[in-house]
C-alpha cells in the first residue's frame, strides 16, 4: 500500500504515517505500530492533503482564543505542523526561520537532510541561505541550530 494516512495513536495524539512503510514510531510516545494495523482518519496519495487533513482535524486552522482549539494545536504532529507552516508560508526570510526553529525544536542541531525531509528541491540552497544570513550556526561539522 502507499500514499499517507492521518492516525491516532494510542497516546491520544494524531499523527501522518507513510503508508509504503511496514511500521511506524510516533513522534511523542515512542510506540512502534504495524501500518496495516491502526485506524485510518484520512487517506491520500498525497502527502500535503494528509498534512491538510491533519492540521483541520487538529485544529490548526482555527482561530486561537479557543483554549481547547489551542490544546489540539499543541498536540498536533510536529513535523507534519512544520512541514505545513514552511508550505503555506511565502516571505522566504520566514520560511528560513519557521524551517531553522522548527528542525531545532525537534532535533537540537540537524543536518542537511532534515531539511531535505521538508524542502527536498531546495534543501541544499536553503540551508546556504540559513548560514549565510546568520539563522542558523554549525555547532560541529555538518550539524546545525539556531
Amino acid at each position: 500500500m502507499s500514499g499517507y494516512a492521518v492516525t491516532p495513536c494510542t497516546c491520544g495524539r494524531l499523527r501522518v504515517i507513510d503508508l509504503s512503510s511496514e511500521t511506524s514510531v510516533c513522534p511523542y510516545c515512542g510506540k512502534s505500530v504495524v501500518n496495516n494495523n491502526v485506524r485510518k482518519l484520512f487517506v491520500d496519495d498525497d502527502q500535503r492533503a494528509v498534512r491538510d487533513a491533519l492540521a483541520q482535524l487538529t485544529g490548526f486552522e482555527m482561530p486561537e482564543e479557543d483554549p481547547e482549539v489551542k490544546k489540539r494545536i499543541e498536540e498536533a504532529d510536529p513535523f507534519s505542523t512544520l512541514v505545513y507552516r514552511y508550505e503555506e508560508c511565502s516571505d522566504i526570510e520566514l520560511k528560513m526561520e519557521i524551517l531553522a526553529k522548527g528542525l531545532t525544536e525537534l532535533h537540537g542541531t540537524f543536518t542537511l537532510e532534515d531539511v531535505k525531509k521538508v524542502d527536498e528541491k531546495n534543501g541544499e540552497r536553503i540551508l546556504k541561505a540559513m548560514v549565510v544570513q546568520c539563522i542558523v550556526f554549525e555547532p560541529e561539522p555538518g550539524r546545525y541550530r539556531i
